[in-house]
């Protein structure tokens, strides 16, 4: 069989080649026939070659650099995307911020920014000066003149909305710069402002190292490589690092696997051309699209997903041993909280568990909704359209890698209902009525109802990766800002229930008088917890948002967030909300000042505001207010008593 196989395969090759590169002579070169019977050999023991996915892991990475020569509109696509560009060396096409002689002042300490031909430094607070005044208990503007100290950035990771520095210490740790160069706003931050966590005097508290989480999920096949142990708080600590990986960055082999093998048999033309005719699949390299919706998902997932790694797998270099194709969770655990992250920590590695977050986690809403960027798996491995991996849904329904637009990297069409629709093409032509709202309107687009923007990451609010209907139960439980009151600012939980109830048959649940009488986005930005306010005031610059709920009523709101709360990612997110109303009135605010500097600067705002036309309280009865620049100090004070205000912290 076998030999009668390969001759049909031999004559196939024979004929298209002959008519490809015609005769000569009235024969082919010995040349020729020795290529294409080899050719034929190759592709007849392909599937000896390789067995399962799996056993990739042993081919040697090539480098997306190798790629390029049989593939450059996918090269092309993906050198644009930011995925290329995670982490990268600092070079002068490398760098987006300004190094020319910079100059941020955080809370009376310097940073100053410069260049030196192709190298760049950040002269910053001494870190051990630093920590030593933050013991003190002062606040930073009483610590007097700072001890500064200079770095080199050497190492540059993000490129989308963030760029963070890095420096290198003799022990091979990179260790990122407490300056990051916010690129959505183009402006120098203090990395602790850029997260979600309470104010702090310690200047250096958001400087991690590269070496021990960062390396895994911006680069392809990191391998922490420690170089030498030691005891630090009693626990057992890398002293050094010799950190490898195949390559800076998301690159071609970090989703298609290692790519040695491929290119080597894929020298020979037949195998290509056989491949191409009929179509099979190549089990030297991995495409995403040909496997399962789970295991497609789980090659975004070892990223997306945020894991700890199952011990036992991994060797002694800490070589991540995921290879795209594999069941993802033959070596990672995909947890669900972070109180079973911590569990799993301390059983993989024995260490002491700490006790449980308290009150809530903070990368997942009370309901498991995941809260943040980096768990988009996790979200929509809760969705029905999922199904555990066995329904028509994956991450590539509705991302494309290889897309025309870098920015989310969403397929044609499913920027819009196509998304949805390719799969519930029972509502393309009654849309209007399942969500009661216009056709043309954002109440009917399907994501802002049930993939709402309910997580935050980087100073931005971004949309869940759940896929879930809008209850009033779920935000009454977990304080997840609901759908609706997320485009209806000025609208009460009330308000959306009874519509729900009348337009869905929802089951009313009882609501307090504060839930009836003041509009859900101002109830949670004065009495919910860090996570919720973020959300919610970001969605003060949605402009869907703003044409739903209008904007005269806005800037007390705003104001007041930005004096009051002391999570500086959320007075950010308030200052530009305020901002796309009027640039002007924030130019002189900072929103990582201390307290008493930020109630003077909002103050100053609202004398501005008060020689602006009036508005009258009276127009916007679920909004507390007691003029166009302050709301009601009897009304809030009232409020404020059933605050809850955890220190939440999202590192991401």
């Amino acid at each position: 069989m076998v030999p009668l196989l390969a001759l049909g395969v031999l004559v196939i090759v024979l004929v298209q080649c002959v008519r490809a590169l015609g005769w000569r002579n009235g024969t082919l070169t010995g040349g020729i026939l020795a290529s294409l019977t080899a050719s034929a050999s190759v592709w007849l023991l392909l599937p000896r070659e390789i067995g399962e996915p799996g056993s990739l892991a042993r081919v040697p990475y090539v480098t997306s650099e190798t790629c390029f020569k049989c593939h450059p509109h996918h090269y092309e696509t993906w050198h644009r995307s930011f995925h290329r560009t995670m982490t990268q060396e600092a070079t002068p096409e490398t760098v987006r911020g300004d190094f020319n002689n910079q100059v941020l002042v955080v809370r009376g300490i310097p940073t100053t920014l410069t260049r030196e031909g192709n190298r760049f430094y950040m002269e910053t607070a001494d870190p051990t000066w630093a920590r030593r005044m933050a013991d003190t208990g002062k606040p930073p503007e009483e610590w007097g003149p700072a001890e500064l100290r200079r770095f080199e950035v050497v190492r540059l990771v993000g490129s989308h909305w963030f760029q963070e520095c890095m420096y290198r210490d003799e022990a091979g740790r990179y260790w990122r710069l407490p300056v990051s160069y916010h690129i959505a706003s183009q402006r120098w931050v203090h990395t602790n402002g850029a997260f979600l966590a309470p104010d702090t005097n310690d200047f250096w508290e958001k400087s991690t190292i590269w070496n021990e989480s960062c390396v895994y999920c911006h680069n392809t096949k990191p391998s922490k490589r420690p170089t030498g142990w030691t005891m630090l708080k009693g626990q057992r600590t890398p002293s050094g690092y010799d950190t490898q990986v195949a390559e800076l960055g998301i690159a071609c082999e970090a989703c298609h696997g290692p790519g040695e093998l491929h290119v080597r048999v894929n020298s020979e033309p037949g195998r290509r051309f056989m491949l191409q005719r009929t179509g099979r699949p190549d089990p030297t390299v991995i495409n995403p699209s040909r496997l399962s919706p789970q295991r497609a998902s789980e090659v975004c997932g070892h990223c997306h997903a945020s894991t700890v790694p199952r011990a036992s797998a991994w060797d002694e270099q800490h070589t991540d041993p995921y290879t795209p194709g594999d069941d993802l969770e033959r070596f990672l655990f995909v947890f669900w909280s972070e109180a079973e992250q911590r569990q799993l920590y301390a059983e993989q590695f024995r260490r002491s568990p700490p006790p449980p977050p308290e009150p809530l986690d903070g990368r997942f809403w009370p309901d498991g909704t995941p809260l943040t960027t980096a768990v988009e798996f996790q979200g929509m491995a809760m969705s029905a359209c999922y199904q555990n991996g066995q329904g028509q849904m994956s991450c590539l329904t509705c991302h494309l890698l290889h897309a025309e637009d870098p920015n989310f990297q969403l397929g044609k069409q499913k920027a819009g209902n196509e998304a949805c629709l390719q799969c519930h093409a029972e509502y393309r032509e009654h849309i209007e009525a399942h969500t009661h709202h216009r056709a043309d309107s954002p109440g009917s687009l399907c994501y802002n109802c049930h993939m709402p923007y309910q997580a935050y990451s980087l100073l931005a609010v971004h949309r869940t990766h759940r896929i879930h209907s809008p209850l009033v139960r779920d935000s009454l439980v977990s304080g997840k800002p609901h759908a609706c009151n997320l485009c209806h600012l000025d609208k009460t939980l009330a308000w959306t229930q009874q519509h729900l109830v009348r337009w869905y048959g929802h089951q009313p649940l009882e609501l307090n008088e504060e839930q009836a009488t003041v509009a859900a986005s101002v109830l949670h930005l004065l009495q919910a917890d860090a996570r919720s306010r973020a959300v919610y005031v970001g969605a003060y610059a949605w402009e869907p948002a703003r044409q739903a709920s209008g904007t005269a009523w806005m800037p007390p709101v705003l104001l007041d967030v930005m004096a009051r709360d002391r999570f500086p990612a959320v007075r950010y997110l308030a200052e530009k909300a305020l901002a796309t109303l009027d640039k002007g009135l924030v130019r002189d605010y900072d929103y990582m000042a201390g307290p008493e500097q930020r109630a003077a600067q909002v103050e100053a705002m609202r004398l501005r505001l008060a020689a602006a036309p009036g508005l009258d309280p009276q127009n916007h009865p679920t909004i507390p207010l007691a003029s166009a620049c302050r709301l009601d100090p009897v009304r809030i004070t009232e409020l404020l008593r059933r605050r809850t205000d955890p220190d939440v912290s999202i590192h991401e």
